[in-house]
C-alpha cells in the first residue's frame, strides 16, 4: 500500500502542561497518527508521560535532546470510534514552551511500525541525527528539531511543517520524507542559537513483490510470493527457500531432497539425476539412457528369449512364435540335470486347441 499523508499538521502549543491538539477530521481506523513534540524546560528534562485520545493507542518511538530541550516522536494506532481531540501529558511543566504537531498517515504498518531511530543532543548542530540503514525499502521518515529561532531550508529532500511559529522561546519543526529504498536517513535545517533533534522511520504495510531474476542468489530475505518461479541452472535451491509455488525445473537443475518437484508431468531428460527422496507420484517420460534407481517402480516387461540365452541346469524354456492373433507355434525345451539330453516338444495352438506336433 502507498504511504499517504491523510491530514495534518494539526498544531497545539502551550506554556503550561498539558498540551491539547484537535484534528481537522476524525481519524480513520487502521491509519497511524504520528506526533512530533518539542519542549523546553531548561535545564531539567521533563518529557511526555502519555498521550490520551479516545479510540487511539499511543506509544513513544524516540526521545532526543537533553538539558531540558527535548524532541519526541510518538505514534498512535487508530481504532474504531476515534476522537479528534488529543491531550499530551508531561512529567512536569515546560517553562519555555511546548509545541505538538500531529499528522495522520495511511499505508503504514500498525503492528510494530517503528524501524530505525536516531537523536541529536542539545547543541548547535540543527539536525535530527542519522538513522542506521533501514530494513526495508518503503518507509516514512518523521523527525523534529527544536531551536531558538525560525527554521527553514530542510536538507535531504525532507518536507518541513511548522518550525516558523514561536511558543515562548521555542520553535519546533515537523520534518518528513517518504522513501522507496533502504538507506540511512536524517535531516538538517537552518536555525538559530541552539537545537535538539530526533527522527524515527516507520515501515509501510504489506510486502512488496520482487521479480527474481535468473542470476539472483536467493536468500531468506528475498520475498518470493510469485505464482511461477523459473529456476535456472545457476540458482542453488537452499532448504529455506519457500517452495509453495509452481517450479519450472530445467533439465540441468540438480533436484535435491528438499526441492518440491510435484509437477505433472516431469520430463526426466538424460542429464537429470533422480535422487531417491524426490517424489515420483507423477508421469515420467523416460529416455533410453536414464538409469532407474531401485526406488523407482518399473512396470513388468515381456522378454524375448533368443537362442543365445544360457540355459541353466533344470531350465524350462518356452519359445512362442505367434503366427496370427489365433495361431501360435510353441516350442518347449527341457534340459535335464548335469547336461542330460534336451527334450523338445512342438505344439500348434489353434485358438484354445493345442496340437502336439513332435516329441513324446
Amino acid at each position: 500500500m502507498t504511504i499517504t499523508l491523510v491530514q495534518g499538521n494539526a498544531r497545539g502549543a502551550s506554556d503550561t502542561a498539558p498540551v491539547s491538539v484537535t484534528m481537522t477530521d476524525t481519524p480513520v481506523a487502521g491509519n497511524l497518527l504520528i506526533a512530533v513534540v518539542g519542549s523546553d524546560n531548561y535545564p531539567n528534562n521533563q518529557p511526555v508521560t502519555s498521550i490520551s485520545q479516545t479510540g487511539v493507542s499511543w506509544s513513544l518511538a524516540v526521545l532526543g535532546g537533553d538539558t531540558g530541550v527535548l524532541v519526541e516522536v510518538w505514534y498512535g494506532v487508530v481504532g474504531a470510534g476515534a476522537s479528534k481531540d488529543i491531550t499530551v501529558n508531561f512529567a512536569g511543566g515546560h517553562n519555555y514552551g511546548a509545541i505538538v504537531n500531529v499528522c495522520e498517515w495511511s499505508g503504514l504498518a500498525i503492528s510494530s511500525p517503528v524501524d530505525k531511530t536516531a537523536t541529536s543532543p542539545f547543541g548547535s548542530a540543527f539536525v535530527t541525527g542519522t538513522t542506521p540503514t533501514t530494513s526495508q525499502a518503503d518507509e516514512l521518515c518523521v523527525g523534529g528539531i527544536d531551536s531558538a529561532g525560525p527554521e527553514s531550508a530542510p536538507t535531504n529532500s525532507f518536507t518541513l511543517l511548522d518550525g516558523t511559529i514561536q511558543q515562548h522561546y521555542l520553535y519546533c519543526s515537523y520534518l518528513y520524507r517518504i522513501v522507496s529504498s533502504t538507506g540511512a536517513y536524517g535531516c538538517g535545517v537552518t536555525g538559530d542559537s541552539w537545537s535538539s533533534g530526533a527522527i524515527a522511520t516507520f515501515k509501510a504495510s504489506g510486502a512488496s513483490l520482487k521479480t527474481v531474476a535468473d542470476s539472483l542468489g536467493l536468500s531468506d530475505s528475498v520475498l518470493r510470493h510469485k505464482a511461477v518461479l523459473p529456476i535456472s541452472d545457476v540458482v542453488g535451491l537452499a532448504e529455506l527457500i519457500l517452495r509453495h509455488k509452481t517450479l519450472a525445473v530445467s533439465d540441468g537443475v540438480g533436484a535435491s531432497d528438499v526441492a518440491r518437484t510435484d509437477k505433472s508431468p516431469l520430463i526426466a531428460a538424460d542429464a537429470l539425476s533422480l535422487v531417491d527422496a524426490i517424489l515420483r507420484n507423477k508421469q515420467f517420460a523416460l529416455a533410453d539412457t536414464v538409469a532407474l534407481a531401485d526406488a523407482v517402480s518399473t512396470p513388468s516387461r515381456v522378454l524375448r528369449a533368443i537362442d543365445a540365452v544360457g540355459l541353466a541346469d533344470g531350465a524350462l524354456v518356452n519359445k512362442v512364435l505367434q503366427l496370427t492373433e489365433s495361431i501360435s507355434l510353441v516350442e518347449v525345451v527341457e534340459v535335464g540335470t548335469g547336461g542330460a539330453a534336451k527334450k523338445t516338444k512342438l505344439f500348434l495352438i489353434l485358438g484354445e486347441l493345442a496340437l502336439q506336433l513332435t516329441g513324446d
